[in-house]
């Protein structure tokens, strides 16, 4: 976990790190979340939200990040850019 310092000038932001278990590249401004696949669970391995894993709702990518690499997320703060998509039913 990165949190930046306070200053003035700046906006508060808090990101962490994550290693990409979705098996594709998770494109800069996803949403990511924790896996919960229980072979996976490890703290740090992350992937696109599903139905399964919305609840583990991790942060905004940074970054592009390949399959099995290591990226940041944003959990915190101001994300100049991001992707928002909907689903055509109610999620609970």
């Amino acid at each position: 976990m990165k949190i930046q310092r306070i200053i003035r000038d700046d906006i508060d932001v808090a990101d962490i790190n994550f290693t990409n278990a979705a098996g594709a590249t998770i494109t800069l401004g996803y949403a990511v979340a924790y896996t919960t696949t229980a072979a996976s669970v490890d703290g740090i391995k992350a992937v696109l939200p599903a139905a399964s894993n919305q609840k583990t709702f991790a942060g905004i990518s940074l970054k592009d990040v390949p399959a099995n690499g290591v990226g940041l997320c944003r959990a915190y703060g101001y994300c100049a850019s991001t992707f928002i998509f909907a689903t055509g039913t109610s999620v609970t």
